[in-house]
């Protein structure tokens, strides 16, 4: 593939991919790739696609992998293509992904953990989706809003392991960071 084709696959793919997440897919219309509004959205989502939407991201992954067969070290390859497989709800594919994505990139990236780790839940892979939060919140921007959104997912998967007092904890912490962001505090 010449490089003339790899550009054209790739753009082929971020227009597909962002036309759905943005126009019919998002759940405020606003969504980025690659990014979860809420636990609970994606699990029902899979189910909610149409065939043309699956169609799309069927698309999607296939100019990734075309991609990556030109670039294999490029994460954001392997990023989008574990999110479409996270839209179509293939968590077992998406994780391997985002593994992928995870083991090239220099450094973590916390969107991809907290991603990976809504599909570690989504297969009832509790232990490695408490992981992947924790790794995400740890490396997270302290001065990012998508800290509390962080807090709120691993808060959310303590309680539902019957974890009352560690989900308590994240909640309180989720609180305090955005009230400190909110307060334009560091």
């Amino acid at each position: 593939m010449n490089n003339k084709l790899l550009k054209i696959s790739l753009a082929v793919a971020g227009l597909m991919w962002c036309q759905y997440c943005q126009g019919k897919g998002g759940d405020d219309g606003q969504q980025e790739p690659g990014i979860r509004a809420d636990n609970a959205s994606h699990g029902q989502r899979a189910a909610q696609l149409t065939p043309a939407q699956r169609d799309e991201c069927r698309k999607a992954i296939h100019s990734a992998q075309l991609a990556i067969q030109q670039d294999p070290h490029n994460a954001k390859l392997y990023a989008d293509s574990a999110s479409a497989h996270y839209q179509l709800g293939e968590f077992g594919e998406a994780i391997g992904d985002y593994d992928r994505a995870l083991s090239e990139l220099r450094s973590h990236e916390s969107i991809s953990l907290w991603n990976r780790g809504g599909a570690h839940e989504k297969l009832g892979q509790n232990e490695q989706a408490l992981a992947d939060y924790s790794e995400a919140i740890n490396i997270c921007d302290k001065n990012s809003i998508f800290l509390c959104d962080l807090y709120r997912a691993r808060s959310a998967l303590h309680k539902k392991m019957g974890q009352q007092e560690q989900g308590l904890k994240d909640a309180e912490a989720c609180a305090s960071t955005f009230q400190r962001l909110v307060n334009g505090g560091k």
